[in-house]
């Protein structure tokens, strides 16, 4: 009905890639991006989108770009901190994620995510106690239940995670629509338990990127 709406072709384009539905999610993102081209959630959705199709290069530089006009914007240190991580560039990996904290006052689910990246660097006593109070409720009852078992994940702990995420169905934790397709879970994707969850959301079961 409104082809120029650009918000609905950013949000088309990141439930594609949730999808895995990589080349039509990279042509809505960037249809939203020529009609919105300075957006910050647009070109960080351009990274998202990389980020889950794997592409780690192209998706750190989407979010250099945005960070580039926008150096406090919390989201995109996040989001690239995860892109380093994934890729194995764990010491700017805590940098970024660091920043991210600082600047959204210690968003949770950055603070999980931190802690996924200590234990890889490992810093293991670090990340242990950062997961251990991440998974305290906070006032308003959230937890960042995906991104929290990534972190026990990296810390070995492979039934924690496996629990952390039945608590995030239980819960519908947001985090579940990029299960199929996030590379923090790749290290336990193929275990009976995250594939029964993954049919359960209603996702393909087969490896993503």
């Amino acid at each position: 009905l409104t082809p120029r709406y650009g918000t609905a072709r950013h949000r088309l384009a990141t439930h594609l890639a949730h999808d895995a539905r990589f080349d039509e999610a990279l042509e809505q993102i960037e249809a939203a991006r020529r009609l919105d081209p300075l957006s910050d959630i647009v070109n960080t959705a351009a990274g998202a989108v990389r980020y889950f199709a794997r592409d780690y290069d192209g998706a750190a530089a989407e979010y250099r770009s945005v960070l580039d006009l926008r150096p406090d914007f919390a989201l995109a240190w996040a989001l690239l901190g995860r892109v380093q991580l994934v890729d194995g560039d764990v010491g700017p990996a805590v940098a970024s994620l660091e920043h991210a904290v600082e600047l959204s006052g210690g968003d949770p689910s950055y603070q999980a995510v931190m802690a996924t990246a200590l234990a890889v660097a490992g810093r293991v006593e670090e990340a242990r106690l950062m997961a251990d109070e991440v998974r305290r409720p906070y006032p308003d009852g959230y937890v960042p239940y995906c991104e929290l078992a990534s972190a026990y994940l990296a810390l070995g702990d492979e039934d924690q995670a496996l629990e952390l995420f039945e608590h995030a169905w239980e819960q519908r934790d947001p985090a579940l629509k990029h299960i199929g397709v996030e590379p923090l879970y790749d290290a336990i994707r193929g275990h009976p338990d995250f594939v029964d969850l993954m049919r359960r959301a209603g996702f393909d079961t087969e490896p993503a990127g």
